[in-house]
């Protein structure tokens, strides 16, 4: 076995670099805590160091597992850092043609376009009608405490086991906050999320009957996932009218549980799809794959519940944005957008001077305990693009 330090003295250099920022140092002291040589590590190690060492390299062996665990919700929702806690409102600012005048001298100009200024006539009036959403974040966050036995008898377990446990409980919590603005969150109401999630903001699949070319086959509302269910998506997000304008989504994300990733990725992926209108047969090229990207999580089956867990889809927009408007939006605390780990430090000094490492447990009763914090929140600014089902068919 090859050691990382040749000696004592080669040790403590590279302990001075490491605690000066070397991040190649660093990256010798998580090599050596996270593989075999623990003991060549811990025969090393002294305590009147192991306190400064530990909030230094905890960190960034915490924050290379978050990177590590997959994140979905960037995939379908933009990033907004909020300067404090309070409720945040952001405005969207629509012409009013209420006020516009579309007939200026006798020339009349389309809606949602400036009206013409014949010569020596007044510009018209120009007005806006504001409206906006309101968004927050929130905090989250857990401890866990450990004796001084435990550290005595398993030392590093903690820098292995814990880091990796609230990397993983951190990309979750932010997973969850977005997925909950489509799916409930409460367990004693599974399903969609109805605030957003109903009929009266457009974001169910509604009944289309079979037109014989776009929708070969009726689709009932709330309709399974197929070919014909997405084009019947795809063309509800494109009859909806913002204002007077039709909605544009330049791509999108289709949502799916663990159970759906079979059949959404042959609905999307297929390259043609054969068709039949009375008795008249044709191959249609199946464009869905340049517009639409499968995700898959278990999160859908979860919140979804046993009623529909294994049958919901949603599809949005890509990126949390339409082509002029975002969507969906995960937000957190200006600053404190990654997650933090810090340990306590509570043992006091030592009687000929020094303070006594987190390691040696506290004055009061010999524990050490180690804590991660994370601000993370979400929320819908507007329903554009989002169509969602619950795969029953009613």
């Amino acid at each position: 076995m090859v050691k990382i330090w040749e000696s004592q003295d080669d040790f403590n250099r590279s302990l001075e670099k490491a605690l000066g920022g070397n991040r190649i140092e660093q990256g010798k002291f998580r090599e050596a805590v996270l593989s075999t040589q623990k003991m060549d590590f811990r025969e090393a190690i002294t305590s009147d160091v192991l306190a400064p060492y530990f909030n230094t390299a905890i960190q960034p062996a915490f924050e290379d597992s978050y990177a590590e665990y997959p994140q979905v919700w960037s995939k379908f929702a933009t990033s907004e850092l909020l300067n404090d806690f309070r409720p945040t409102q952001f405005f969207s600012l629509e012409p009013d043609s209420s006020v516009l005048l579309r007939d200026n001298g006798g020339a009349v100009a389309p809606d949602q376009t400036l009206p013409v200024v014949p010569e020596l006539t007044p510009y018209p009036t120009f007005g806006w009608k504001a409206g906006g959403k309101w968004i927050d974040t929130g905090k989250n966050g857990a401890r866990v405490q450990f004796s001084w036995e435990a550290f005595v008898n398993d030392q590093w377990s903690i820098i292995e086991q814990f880091p990796d446990e609230a990397a993983r409980l951190a990309a979750r919590t932010i997973d969850a906050a977005v997925f909950g603005l489509l799916w409930s969150l409460n367990s004693g109401a599974p399903g969609f999320n109805t605030s957003n999630i109903n009929d009266a903001n457009g974001t169910v699949l509604k009944a289309r009957a079979a037109d014989g070319a776009l929708i070969a086959q009726a689709v009932p509302k709330n309709a399974p996932l197929s070919y014909d269910s997405i084009k019947a998506a795809l063309q509800q997000v494109a009859e909806t009218l913002v204002d007077g304008r039709p909605v544009t989504v330049p791509s999108f994300v289709l949502i799916v549980p663990p159970a759906l990733e079979n059949i959404a990725n042959m609905v999307i992926n297929t390259r043609t799809i054969e068709r039949q209108v009375g008795d008249y047969k044709y191959v249609e090229e199946n464009g869905l794959a340049a517009r639409i990207e499968v995700v898959v999580s278990d999160l859908p089956a979860i919140l979804g519940g046993a009623t529909q867990g294994q049958t919901n889809w949603v599809l949005v927009p890509a990126g949390g944005r339409t082509s002029s408007r975002r969507t969906l939006v995960r937000t957190a605390l200006r600053g404190y957008d990654q997650p933090e780990l810090r340990v306590k430090m509570a043992g006091g000094n030592y009687i000929g001077g020094g303070t006594v490492p987190y390691t040696e447990g506290s004055f009061d009763n010999d524990d050490g305990e180690a804590r991660v914090r994370l601000t993370t929140g979400a929320g819908i600014l507007n329903y554009d693009g989002i169509v969602a089902s619950t795969g029953l068919g009613v």
